[in-house]
């Protein structure tokens, strides 16, 4: 019988503080945890190997019950979690008998290939994002890229049909029974604190227990792993339950291209569960509740007030991850690292997956009126990028008309081009905000009324320089046009900038 352990064998791509890059073991991340400085792994597997990880080390330590405890957690996070692994080492065994999250019992159909598990390979009709290599027999992986992907699917596996499946002798589903798995519902935007090294990392994203209220910690699915699709229910809504979940029913070859998938338990969604380590949002209107998405077009920074509760008035309606208020433990002087990413979905279907560092100072963090100025801007930047958008939109249809005689204007339909305009316009104005933002914040902490002039004074010239470049060539007609639609370009700048952009020479009109 063939066995890989996960605490011996070498799967985890790591980088060292020396630069270097390798592979390891769990008993080895943890023993050399202080010479990691990351891991090196895609978004998707970052938010997999994070939830796991934290899962171990709140199994072991076990989770602080206080901030108090937290506090003194970190030196026992080692030597805690390698104890334990050593504990439960055959808990980890992805083949064998009793296979690391996956189901004893289920029937061996061995009908998806192993690409299935990664969203960017191509599988057959699946929508892919990178990957277009498919083969009907599938492509062969390591046992290092199963245990990877196997801890994805069960993280990151959208909703969609997935055939039923006999798992000891109970029915997995109907072809409709299938819903997001526990760290993709509403394709949330994931965050984690990046300290110096792995363990610090860890330990600044363990929430204590008083910051959990009522919620049922539970027990890791590998301690007691569930015998039928009924018994899986029972870590629908426990913690360590979700943190790894097992969302899928999965069966690993021993050999071969091909495995055996079904749906194993459909965790609770935002309604009954909400998951401390994601920020959600309540609707105003009906206060429903969601978490806060990833999108591909909006860079976090764009969010980090809300995201971070820097300012009440603006976050109200927004509840960041319990684990981020262990920002205000980040030691003096030392650099704040935030990484933000996840993978976005529409009707089961991959659309993006994408990451951001965010980095400032540590004593950015608690001066107020920085954070009130940001927030200034970063609404400022939102209705500047309405107005460039609204300024093409009526460049257009001032290029529609034209002068024909005394009579008045005769309308031309002119449409082609101007939605390709502002998108490309939108997209070019924000790309140019994310670098200024992150050349912002590393800027330092001092002078900051002097860089947020600059940065007003550089929000302006991307504005227009976007909304130049998208404008057809010179022809009399564009030139009419222009000259009708600059008054109000101008004007919108102003009404939203203000005293902020105004320079000698400059009238208050936006003359």
């Amino acid at each position: 019988m063939k066995h890989y352990l996960l605490t011996g064998e070498k799967w985890i791509p790591v980088l060292f503080r020396d630069g270097s890059f390798a592979e390891l073991s769990l008993l080895e991340l943890f023993s050399g945890g202080r010479k990691v400085s990351d891991l090196a792994v895609s978004p998707a597997e970052r938010i997999a190997l994070m939830r796991f990880l934290l899962c171990i080390v709140a199994r072991s330590l076990p989770l602080p019950s206080t901030r108090a405890e937290w506090e003194t957690a970190q030196e026992r996070i080692a030597p805690q979690a390698i104890a334990y692994l050593n504990k439960w080492e055959s808990a980890f065994d992805l083949y064998g008998e009793h296979p690391f999250l996956q189901a004893v019992g289920l029937e061996k159909e061995w009908t998806t290939t192993l690409d299935k598990l990664d969203f960017a390979l191509a599988s057959g009709n699946n929508h892919t994002l990178f990957d277009h290599l498919a083969s009907e027999p599938g492509r062969p992986h390591s046992p290092a890229w199963q245990a990877r992907m196997l801890l994805v699917t069960q993280n990151l596996s959208p909703g969609g049909t997935i055939g039923p499946n006999s798992w000891n002798g109970v029915e997995t589903n109907e072809l409709t029974g299938n819903i997001s798995t526990p760290a993709l519902e509403g394709s949330p935007l994931h965050t984690f604190l990046l300290g110096d090294d792995i363990i610090e990392t860890l330990h600044l994203n363990l929430i204590a227990r008083e910051d959990l209220g009522t919620m049922e910690i539970g027990t890791p699915v590998w301690e007691n792993p569930p015998k039928d699709a009924r018994d899986a229910q029972r870590f629908r809504t426990t913690l360590l339950g979700r943190l790894t979940p097992f969302s899928r029913t999965i069966r690993l070859p021993e050999s071969g291209e091909a495995l055996s998938l079904a749906v194993g338990c459909n965790y609770a969604q935002i309604s009954e569960f909400v998951d401390p380590y994601l920020a959600n949002r309540r609707n105003a209107k009906d206060q429903t509740l969601s978490y806060l998405p990833i999108q591909a077009e909006r860079h976090p920074w764009r969010e980090l007030e809300s995201l971070l509760a820097l300012q009440v008035s603006s976050s109200h309606l927004v509840t960041p991850p319990k684990h981020l208020a262990n920002r205000y433990r980040i030691p003096a002087g030392k650099t704040f690292r935030l990484w933000c990413g996840g993978v976005s979905v529409d009707k089961a279907k991959f659309e993006f997956a994408g990451e951001w560092l965010i980095a400032f100072s540590e004593e950015l963090l608690n001066r107020n009126e920085f954070w009130n100025e940001f927030g200034h801007f970063a609404k400022a930047a939102e209705e500047v990028a309405v107005a460039v958008r609204n300024s093409i939109g009526l460049f257009w249809n001032n290029l529609s008309k034209v002068e024909m005689n005394k009579n008045g204007e005769t309308e031309i339909k002119i449409k082609a081009g101007k939605e390709k305009a502002q998108f490309q316009a939108v997209k070019g104005y924000w790309k140019r905000l994310d670098t200024l933002a992150a050349e912002f914040f590393a800027s330092g902490a001092e002078n900051k009324e002097e860089e947020f002039n600059k940065l007003y004074r550089q929000l302006r010239e991307t504005a227009e320089e976007f909304f130049y470049a998208v404008l057809p060539d010179q022809s009399p007609r564009g030139i009419l046009a222009r000259a009708k639609t600059m008054p109000y370009f101008r004007k919108e700048l102003k009404r939203i900038l203000g005293e902020k952009i105004t320079e000698k020479g400059e009238e208050v009109n936006g003359k």
